[in-house]
């Protein structure tokens, strides 16, 4: 379906936050409204595409399919945490799909590669395009709130109340991502200080957008060839080129083919397409008739609390994670979510589940508590522990009988101040128990690893959230554990994809 804009409104809308302008888009395809997001978000999109594609005009191109697909997925935009995160990922989605199509047509057409001068210096680009891809990898919460406060320049109040969190939440999550975001630009030796990162940030928002590529962005009528291939999702493919080739293929199996008399038979009963794959999502709850578990702070005269002054240093505050319920959703954070086939057998494995190459799983210190928490992984991964606090600390792992580390065993390492590190001896193997680790030096640090022999698993957010991508049709089941709340499974229809909210049973399947 094509996105049409109608006549400007003759309300104002540049005061109005990013939610109200997306409904007032979809409710009437207000130009005027649409016009404001691509103003407010215009610059940051066209850096992103202009930093993986290094071609303007390509750029420009990718720029318009961005907004090509918001208007046509606008609804779908508007459930997201933050509109900013995003056009985030999908500049990138659509920016690394017009890399890939530039690259096909010039290896058909031997094309050199030839890129107009940026705008900015190289090094500068080649940093922020660092920043961009570990951005990316980031927790949704962690990485939205890093980009309205630093790439769109939003002072924290205005950031909490455009996100609809709290002050405090905001400042939680925006320091997290920044420990998370120093930790692995570390690891890649992109270390930066303070006044040269806002310096940075300041560079990516420094490429204007020019006004009539505002003015078109949404509308299909005045979108490129190309642009309208993006935001349709498909390759850029020369036609004429592949026209030609086709009839001349045509032409030769003809001559070639032996000739027989044709025989028509009947063809029976036509096959019915397959299932298309699906998406299950859902939040999972505390149940509503029991009271909220506490949530336990840390206090420096407990007993088991070393270095209290350096603990609680600048008004600090720790508390135990492994039984966080958002008390205003009464989100589960931290469940493992995953499907395994509709039986009776617990042990039944995913059929056909797509191998991947290993990814390596970074688990972060950062404010003294491990992060992620839970570690969910595939068959095959390995594990990195760092250390991006300011005081040093140990990883003591513990390989349970069933457990993924059992591949390479229990091991206790130390882990140095700012930016020390360690690798599991070895990579995970499938396990039908998680295993665990914590610090033995702040006891209050624990974690759990899961692997899976499949794709098809998620952990909960902070408010309970969670998503399964690409879901082969078929019977499944939901399985949900929780270290402190237990186990419970839930079979699914067919047409299931958002659940919406997910009781947690406490009990066992």
């Amino acid at each position: 379906m094509t996105a049409r804009l109608r006549c400007p409104s003759r309300y104002s809308v540049p005061q109005a936050d990013d939610g109200v302008l997306l409904q007032r888009f979809g409710e009437t395809r207000d130009e005027a409204a649409f016009t404001a997001i691509v103003k407010r978000h215009g610059r940051f999109v066209l850096g992103v595409c202009r930093r993986i594609l290094r071609d303007g005009t390509l750029a420009e191109d990718a720029f318009q399919a961005v907004f090509l697909v918001l208007a046509r997925r606008h609804e779908v935009a508007a459930k997201s945490i933050s509109l900013a995160g995003w056009l985030f990922c999908t500049a990138r989605r659509v920016s690394f799909a017009a890399r890939r199509s530039e690259m096909r047509r010039r290896r058909r057409e031997h094309v050199a590669s030839v890129h107009p001068t940026p705008v900015s210096k190289p090094e500068w680009d080649d940093l922020l395009l660092v920043v961009d891809e570990e951005l990316a990898k980031l927790p949704e919460e962690n990485r939205v709130a890093l980009i309205e406060c630093y790439f769109r320049d939003r002072t924290q109040d205005e950031a909490a109340r455009e996100l609809g969190w709290s002050l405090s939440t905001l400042r939680r999550r925006l320091e997290r991502g920044r420990e998370l975001l120093k930790a692995r630009l570390t690891r890649r030796d992109a270390t930066l200080c303070g006044g040269l990162f806002a310096s940075l940030l300041a560079s990516s928002n420094a490429v204007a957008v020019p006004s009539e590529l505002q003015l078109s962005a949404g509308r299909e009528s005045e979108a490129s060839p190309i642009a309208l291939k993006l935001a349709s999702g498909g390759a850029i493919v020369n036609w004429p080129a592949f026209a030609i080739l086709l009839v001349f293929g045509l032409a030769v199996a003809g001559a070639a083919w032996p000739r027989h008399e044709v025989v028509r038979a009947d063809p029976g009963p036509v096959a019915a397409r397959p299932e298309p794959a699906r998406a299950i999502a859902g939040r999972i709850l505390f149940p509503p008739d029991r009271e909220l578990p506490e949530r336990r702070e840390i206090l420096p005269t407990d007993e088991f609390v070393k270095d209290a002054e350096c603990c609680f240093r600048g008004g600090r505050r720790l508390y135990f994670e492994n039984a966080f319920v958002e008390p205003n959703t009464r989100g589960v954070a931290n469940a493992v979510a995953w499907l395994r086939p509709d039986s009776d057998d617990p042990g039944e494995r995913m059929p056909n589940a797509v191998r991947t190459l290993p990814v390596e799983r970074v688990v972060n210190v950062v404010e003294l508590q491990f992060v992620p928490l839970i570690t969910a992984a595939r068959v095959g991964d390995s594990i990195r522990f760092v250390n991006a606090a300011p005081m040093a600390t140990n990883v003591k792992y513990d390989a349970m009988p069933r457990g993924p580390g059992i591949g390479f065993g229990s091991f206790n390492v130390l882990l140095a101040a700012n930016g020390g590190f360690a690798n599991a001896p070895g990579s995970l193997v499938r396990g039908a128990a998680p295993d665990s680790f914590a610090s033995t030096i702040y006891p209050w640090m624990k974690g759990r690893v899961w692997a899976f022999d499949h794709p098809y698993f998620a952990v909960a957010d902070a408010e309970g959230r969670f998503a399964i991508s690409n879901v082969p049709p078929g019977p499944w089941r939901l399985v949900v554990w929780h270290e402190e709340f237990g186990t419970f499974a839930r079979r699914l229809a067919a047409s299931d994809s958002e659940l919406g909210s997910v009781p947690f049973e406490l009990r066992s399947p």
